[in-house]
């Protein structure tokens, strides 16, 4: 699979529900990842939290194509498919994604692209810690989750909104 142009068909997907930044592609890609789909980037923890450097170079990469368009708009980039995404997608033999694939995107499309990046910031940190404590115990308890977070955001987010998004997550099946 390659990893730049599976992007595409999913930026053009997110795209049809916000103005997307590189910030909220970078969070869902992330939680589409953690959905079950794996597009092969691999995340670690970042400022603004789960961050996949080879997401960042793909995109990079696809801008240099001229398969999408990255503008500033004040303080955020703004990324979009152009006319050429199709044809560099049909050239180099990729294929749409299958029904499965396309469920997952279109689930978590449907439940968290209307998010602004601050929101999946959020959501990705606190899955992201839940996930990693997950590995060394079975359920970890949500004051375990909230302060891990802490950790990482420190007042970033108050402990009511990280709690609201244990809950979120676990509504989505993302945490136990």
């Amino acid at each position: 699979m390659n990893k730049r142009l599976v992007l595409l068909p999913i930026i053009e997907q997110i795209s049809k529900v916000q103005v997307l930044g590189k910030k909220a592609l970078q969070k869902l890609i992330y939680l589409i990842q953690r959905k079950g789909l794996d597009l092969g980037f691999d995340y670690s923890i970042h400022y603004y939290g789960p961050y996949s450097s080879t997401l960042d170079y793909s995109v990079q990469s696809l801008e240099m194509q001229g398969a999408i368009e990255m503008n500033v708009d004040g303080l955020t980039w703004r990324i979009h498919t152009t006319g050429m995404s199709g044809d560099l997608a049909e050239e180099s033999g990729y294929n749409d994604f299958g029904e499965p694939e396309r469920a997952i995107i279109g689930y978590i499309v449907e439940n968290f692209a209307g998010l602004s990046a601050k929101q999946l910031e959020l959501l990705t940190t606190t899955d992201y810690v839940a996930n990693k404590i997950g590995k060394e115990r079975d359920t970890p308890p949500d004051t375990v989750i909230l302060d891990g977070v802490k950790r990482i955001k420190d007042d970033k987010f108050s402990d009511e909104e990280i709690i609201d998004a244990i809950h979120e997550l676990r509504k989505h099946g993302f945490i136990n």
